[in-house]
């Protein structure tokens, strides 16, 4: 019974053959996983439906925002050529002749295209005056036109879809300035 007393050696201790550490595999597992551990086929083929229709809402709605920013970029360089064909109808008015009337024409035509895609005038002569719509170039006292209404437009504005393609660019109305005191 005194050798129970006796300390017996650890794992530390031992050389490395002894400790077993080098020879022990793995034994494999033939068991078959239970029943309900089985992967949810049906729940992994609805996440994948769904996630694949989230991605081409995504991508519709991708493309759409290109096309909006496509179209705006093109308008916005139409615009002046537009704006050409407004001041060559204003100039015509004051001498008629029958090319006018020709210009007039693909005017109309050219202004149901843009109508067509969304775009629309801001028409702001004599309404009140909108930053959000508006450029102010001038304030000019006007006496038929209340203060901080448009008194007069130097430039067509546009919108597309309610969206400011370019701000109408205007002359605002002001207060008259009094006459000064030696006059």
């Amino acid at each position: 019974m005194e050798d129970n007393n006796r300390e017996l050696p650890s794992d530390e201790n031992l050389p490395e053959a002894e400790t077993g550490a080098e020879s022990v595999e793995p034994v494999p597992d033939d068991t078959p996983p239970p029943i309900n551990a089985a992967p949810d086929y049906k729940q992994i083929a609805q996440r994948t439906a769904a996630e694949f229709d989230n991605y081409r809402k995504r991508i519709m709605k991708e493309r759409q925002e290109w096309q909006k920013d496509v179209l705006a970029r093109f308008l916005k360089d139409f615009f002046p050529a537009f704006d050409d064909l407004d001041r060559v109808i204003a100039e015509g008015e004051k001498a008629p002749t029958p090319q006018l009337e020709g210009i007039k024409l693909a005017r109309a035509n050219l202004w149901k295209t843009l109508e067509t895609a969304g775009v629309k005038e801001i028409h702001a002569k004599n309404k009140r005056f909108d930053p959000r719509y508006h450029e102010a170039v001038a304030m000019v006292p006007v006496p038929d036109v209340p203060v901080g209404n448009v008194a007069d437009i130097l430039q067509a504005g546009y919108l597309l879809n309610d969206a400011v393609l370019r701000p109408a660019r205007v002359v605002v109305a002001a207060e008259p300035v009094a006459p000064a005191a030696g006059e």
